[in-house]
């Protein structure tokens, strides 16, 4: 199980990991509705990486997944989200992105504080592109994770999700 932290608390993180000779690693996202999808992505990195590595999950902050996914977006807060995403066991730390416009969209700012070994992306990530060039400038190791869907292949997105649940409370007044 992570612990959520304060965003300014990661040069700490950073300077642990180093400390100890650990490596650091870094995945990003909005993590609205955690499903089975999310889990089983951040199990893989957490496969990947192995249990020498520190993995930081950054949450993006509720103004950004408005500008980003729209009007009706996030579904929860960003505190719930972060909770929700630090109760995962193969999540060590969780941090709340405060940056606006393209830093707070892929997350520069972790990146510019953690100088992590590895950055952990989906493959239809908001400016995938940028986010390359950045982390070769940087010399952080980009690795592009495969999209993992639920079981049921039906949905397999947040925003299916979401919708598929909202539509279902549409006629009792719920949601």
């Amino acid at each position: 199980m992570g612990a959520l932290i304060p965003y300014e608390t990661l040069s700490d993180i950073a300077r642990f990991s180093r400390d100890k000779g650990y490596n650091l690693a870094f995945t990003y996202g909005t993590c609205d509705y955690l499903h089975l999808g999310h889990w089983e992505n951040v199990r893989t990195i957490r496969e990947i990486i192995g249990e020498e590595t520190i993995l930081v999950a950054g949450i993006k902050n509720d103004r950004i997944v408005r500008l980003l996914k729209g009007a009706n977006r996030p579904f929860c807060p960003e505190e719930v989200r972060a909770l929700t995403v630090s109760a995962l066991p193969e999540v060590d730390f969780v941090a709340i992105s405060p940056e606006l416009g393209m830093r707070g969209a892929i997350g520069l700012g972790f990146l510019e504080i953690l100088d992590p070994d590895y950055y952990f992306v989906p493959p239809d990530a908001v400016l995938l592109g940028v986010r390359e060039i950045i982390c070769q400038r940087l010399c952080v190791d980009i690795i592009i994770t495969n999209r993992i869907s639920p079981a049921d292949r039906r949905i397999s997105t947040t925003g299916k999700i979401i919708a598929e649940r909202r539509s279902l409370f549409r006629g009792n007044g719920s949601l």
